[in-house]
């Protein structure tokens, strides 16, 4: 789960550097991990890895061609029949996970994994990288990135990157007036709120700033609730060195369900 304080969504002291790291933060998004742990068994096919007859995961590939997440296995056969299709292995996907996450520590020792059952795929955060190092990263996992000064910023402009390119976030303004209200699906928001949100003329995050939480909360409920944090999140903190023990003490999303 993810520790609230380390993106400034939460409550309660924790155990955290209080000195705010002048070095931005990074988050790599990769909805198409546990394809990729596979990745090796289709050798030149691309893969999608399904989860009690839904896609999990596919490769980078086939997300940029536009597979959902969540689509039904038959649907996606018919749309991609040559690709393989593989039941996921939480074994062999986990392994790699401990792999990709040491391989990261070698950039910096701020580094967050972040967990939520309503999150899709994987995503970590980092804090005090060689910019450099980081990019090279980014390329070989095919990693949707993006660096920015709060974490709730980079998760964004991440979901909107192509897999393997590292965005830079200067405004949040200007971040939310290009983001499309779809994106909150990747960020643990139910999957029919994007297509409600467009009924009512909401086409990109920044539309939703003129609401107040008031407004929000009357017209989408707990969502709304979410959606404002999401919006409108408190200061942050640095990230916890991984070698800390705070970084294991982690919770859900702010802004997710329950």
């Amino acid at each position: 789960m993810v520790h609230r304080n380390a993106i400034g969504l939460g409550r309660g002291p924790g155990k955290i550097d209080q000195r705010p790291d002048p070095v931005q933060f990074a988050c790599l998004f990769m909805p198409h991990f546990a394809a990729g742990a596979l990745a090796g068994r289709g050798g030149d096919r691309e893969v999608v890895v399904y989860c009690r007859d839904r896609v999990f995961s596919c490769t980078a590939a086939l997300f940029d061609r536009g597979l959902e997440i969540g689509e039904t296995v038959s649907r996606a056969r018919a749309l991609f029949p040559r690709a393989l299709f593989l039941p996921r292995q939480r074994g062999l996907e986990e392994h790699r996970w401990d792999e990709l996450l040491q391989q990261l520590h070698d950039c910096t020792p701020q580094v967050l994994p972040l967990h939520d059952d309503q999150l899709i795929g994987r995503w970590v955060l980092l804090q005090g990288f060689d910019p450099d190092q980081l990019q090279s990263r980014v390329r070989e996992c095919q990693a949707r990135a993006a660096t920015g000064v709060t974490p709730v910023e980079v998760m964004v402009a991440a979901t909107g990157a192509a897999s393997g390119q590292l965005l830079q976030v200067d405004c949040r303004h200007d971040l939310y007036s290009r983001t499309p209200v779809e994106q909150l699906k990747f960020l643990g928001f139910d999957r029919d709120l994007p297509g409600f949100l467009l009924l009512l003329g909401f086409r990109y995050l920044a539309d939703l700033e003129v609401l107040t939480k008031r407004q929000l909360v009357a017209q989408f409920r707990s969502a709304g609730q979410r959606l404002y944090r999401l919006l409108h999140p408190p200061p942050v903190r640095a990230l916890a060195r991984r070698d800390d023990e705070a970084v294991d003490r982690t919770e859900g999303l702010e802004w997710s369900p329950g």
